[in-house]
């Protein structure tokens, strides 16, 4: 529930970026899906993906890169955004926005494999230094929240 767009006032007052995020973040997803289904086990090929389901991906990426695309224009557009930001916020987005992108380019063209592979490795590479590094802490604090703090609404008493 707390990502749920009626749960904190920015998401309702920006209810645009809000969609251009959670695009974003299903992309993402959808391309280390991609990225999987490239690297088989033993490097024996996997042919290609059934028509609807590289539709399906195919759109959640291409809607993944028009997020990243959407919300690099509207940091660098925004003077406000624009004095919040470091360097890291825009390699990030550009690291990340190519993968998207690279992955979906991967489901129609097996040329681009070479490309999606090298964007996976810098973004990888780049993972534990920038502040894309959320995306493993995220994942970690939720579970220690939940199993600490979800169960009766407080945290155990220290001893």
């Amino acid at each position: 529930p707390g990502m749920a767009p009626t749960a904190k006032e920015s998401t309702r007052t920006h209810p645009l970026v809000y969609a251009l995020g959670m695009a974003y973040h299903l992309g993402i997803f959808a391309a280390f899906g991609v990225l999987l289904w490239v690297l088989p086990p033993g490097g024996a090929s996997r042919g290609s993906l059934a028509a609807p389901a590289a539709a399906a991906i195919g759109a959640l990426l291409f809607l993944g890169t028009v997020g990243g695309v959407g919300l690099l224009g509207r940091r660098a557009g925004s003077p406000l955004l624009r004095r919040l930001s470091q360097p890291d916020d825009y390699l990030a987005n550009l690291l990340t926005t190519a993968f998207v992108a690279l992955a979906g380019a991967r489901l129609w063209w097996p040329g681009a494999e070479t490309a999606l592979l090298v964007a996976a490795l810098l973004l990888l590479c780049y993972l534990p230094a920038g502040k894309i590094r959320h995306c493993l802490f995220f994942f970690l604090s939720r579970y220690h929240l939940g199993r600490h703090y979800g169960r009766r609404g407080t945290f155990p008493l220290r001893h």
